[in-house]
């Protein structure tokens, strides 16, 4: 995946829905969920700049201040992160700029993440993983991220749910053989 050039939009962007000017929903924040679920969905990886505000206003046809507020919105929640010359980069699990980690999107960085924790005993077999409400807050991620973390480590055997009481490490037999 190549890096677009500095007036060239990304093509995700492009694609992505407009913003509905008579919603009760401000501007700025429908244009941050749009690129808050470009992160999520993984069409933004870890590493990847962010369309500038400059991109941002030309493609939803909106004042710089309320790009901006858009891009302020994702960086206080720990989405993307900005660089000393200014541009805003997706930021890793952990806060800060990655490789890019193509194709991955940002549920299974989630599940990877609790996988090396699970392996590593910070997540005990027979003891609850992170409430799907603590995991939201750690990693910055929306509800249905975090449910598709918890399903993907389902499938893979690294848990298993208990309804009312959460999900829990399985047996390390269970485990599967890919690396965390």
């Amino acid at each position: 995946m190549s890096v677009p050039a500095k007036d060239e939009q990304p093509s995700w962007l492009a694609t992505c829905v407009d913003i509905d000017r008579d919603a009760p929903i401000k501007v700025f924040r429908q244009i941050a969920n749009i690129l808050r679920d470009g992160i999520e969905a993984g069409d933004l990886a870890a590493g990847m700049p962010v369309s500038s505000e400059a991109e941002l206003c030309r493609r939803f046809e909106v004042a710089r201040d309320t790009a901006r507020l858009a891009l302020r919105e994702l960086h206080e929640e720990g989405l993307i992160v900005r660089t000393r010359g200014k541009r805003y980069y997706v930021a890793s699990i952990d806060g800060e700029i990655q490789p890019v980690l193509l194709g991955m999107p940002r549920y299974r960085k989630i599940a990877s993440t609790v996988a090396q924790s699970i392996r590593s005993g910070r997540f005990p077999i027979g003891k609850p993983i992170p409430s799907e409400k603590e995991m939201v807050k750690k990693y910055g991620a929306s509800k249905g991220t975090i449910r598709r973390a918890i399903a993907y480590l389902r499938q893979e055997g690294w848990v298993f749910t208990v309804a009312q009481l959460g999900s829990f490490p399985e047996s390390e037999d269970k485990w599967p053989d890919w690396d965390v």
